[in-house]
């Protein structure tokens, strides 16, 4: 799990084909549980602390990752 993860980072720090944007991280999350459940995946999810501040990624990136996790 522990390199699934530095995979991940790797990847989205590189160029994953999108442009950093200032993003909050919950916004990618709750997208993507909300995906996951309308496929019927059963997805669950405690608080995210602090996940309302925007900070600067790939959206693209991480929602592939995320959505990559999950599945």
């Amino acid at each position: 799990m522990e390199r699934l993860l530095d995979a991940l980072l790797d990847f989205a720090r590189s160029d994953a084909g999108d442009s950093l944007e200032p993003t909050p991280p919950s916004d990618i999350v709750q997208e993507v549980l909300a995906d996951a459940k309308r496929m019927n995946q059963a997805v669950t999810m405690g608080r995210i602390e602090g996940g309302d501040e925007k900070v600067s990624l790939r959206p693209l990136a991480i929602r592939r990752a995320l959505e990559n996790l999950i599945g």
